[in-house]
Formats: structure tokens, C-alpha cells, sequence
């Protein structure tokens, strides 16, 4: 058994100095090793790239839509003003009110509610208003009933 003691402590002992050698070899030939694999990714710096990249297009798309409204409105103010001043002026004429009353006329003349054309011709010194209400229920959207009334006042 010491036999074998002594062999294994000399082969140890012949193994390290080997494995000395080799390595006495390996650093005198001037080799390098260097590992071909790519370096990690920072996941969370892309992420920040990223994020900074969508903050940076909505605020461009926010300044365009802000540009895009505010040249819409630019653009209509002018027209509604117009538009504006034409219905205030033909609210003035009197022929466009006697169009008016003769419309109102006919449509409750139309719709054979208790209204005659005597009511309407009725005293032509005094002043008279027609008064028409319409109740309509609602449901879901739809129109479930339907009530006119008219009246003739005068003044």
C-alpha cells in the first residue's frame, strides 16, 4: 500500500510540473484567446430609448394637431362671422318676417290643428302671436308620441 502512496505522490508531483511547463509554453507564444460571443444588451436602456422616442413624436403630433386647429379655426371664424351678420340682416327685413308668418301659417293650416284662417285674419288693428307646442316622448332614440297644441293670442 506505501507502494502506491508513493507512486500517487509522484505522479502529483510529475503532473504539476507538467501542467508548469504548459503553462511556461502557453504564456511565452504570445497567444490570446478572446470569447466571440456578443456582449449583453442593456434591455432597460433600449427601453428608455424607446419611451424617449414615442414622447418625442407624440409631442410633435400634439404641436401639429394645436397648428392644424388653430389655422382651422383661423380659417372659419371669417365665414361664420359672415354668415353671422347675413342671418342678422335678413332677420331684419320685413319681407323675409312675412315669409315667415305666411310659412308659419300654412303649416298650421296643414296639420288641421283647431287653428282657422279667421283666427288669422282676425282683427288686423291688433297684434296677435301664434303659439304652437309640439311634446314629444322619447325613447330609446325613437319617438314613442307626439302632441301638438296651438294657440292664437292677441294682444
Amino acid at each position: 500500500m506505501e507502494a502506491l502512496e508513493v507512486e500517487l505522490l509522484f505522479m502529483k508531483k510529475n503532473h504539476e510540473e507538467e501542467v508548469k511547463v504548459l503553462e511556461a509554453q502557453i504564456a511565452s507564444s504570445g497567444l490570446t484567446m478572446e470569447v466571440d460571443a456578443p456582449k449583453s444588451q442593456d434591455l432597460s436602456k433600449i427601453m428608455a430609448d424607446i419611451w424617449a422616442q414615442f414622447e418625442e413624436l407624440a409631442q410633435k403630433n400634439c404641436e401639429e394637431l394645436d397648428k392644424y386647429w388653430s389655422q382651422q379655426i383661423e380659417e372659419s371664424t371669417p365665414v361664420v362671422t359672415t354668415q353671422s351678420v347675413e342671418i342678422r340682416d335678413a332677420e331684419t327685413r320685413p319681407e323675409v318676417k312675412l315669409e315667415s308668418e305666411i310659412a308659419t301659417y300654412n303649416c298650421l293650416l296643414e296639420d288641421g290643428e283647431d287653428f282657422s284662417l279667421s283666427d288669422a285674419l282676425d282683427s288686423s288693428n291688433s297684434m296677435q302671436t301664434v303659439q304652437r307646442t309640439t311634446t314629444r316622448k322619447v325613447v330609446d332614440g325613437k319617438v314613442v308620441s307626439e302632441t301638438n297644441d296651438t294657440r292664437v293670442l292677441r294682444h
